[in-house]
């Protein structure tokens, strides 16, 4: 992380997002999806707002969750997936 000239010092409590775990062909999915609706690149509406400036990041335990899990906890549906496999 970037030094935070506020805070005077390097961020090291940070935990980084682990490797996904949807599969390649489903991120590839969710990317396009995300383009094809002009939503923001978590997959929500453009004027989202949200504390801390960043869904992925819970500033109780410090953790990153990964983009991908994210967008399909809030999506349940998949809405991007057009064929079974997805």
């Amino acid at each position: 992380w970037p030094k935070n000239p506020s805070l005077g010092a390097w961020r090291t409590d940070v935990k980084m997002a682990p490797h996904s775990d949807v599969p390649e062909a489903e991120r590839a999915a969710i990317d396009k999806w995300i383009v094809d609706n002009k939503l923001n690149k978590y997959g929500d509406a453009q004027d989202t707002m949200y504390a801390g400036g960043n869904p992925l990041f819970d500033m109780t335990t410090g953790e990153m969750t990964d983009l991908y899990a994210y967008v399909v906890k809030k999506h349940p549906e998949r809405p991007w997936a057009s064929t079974p496999e997805l």
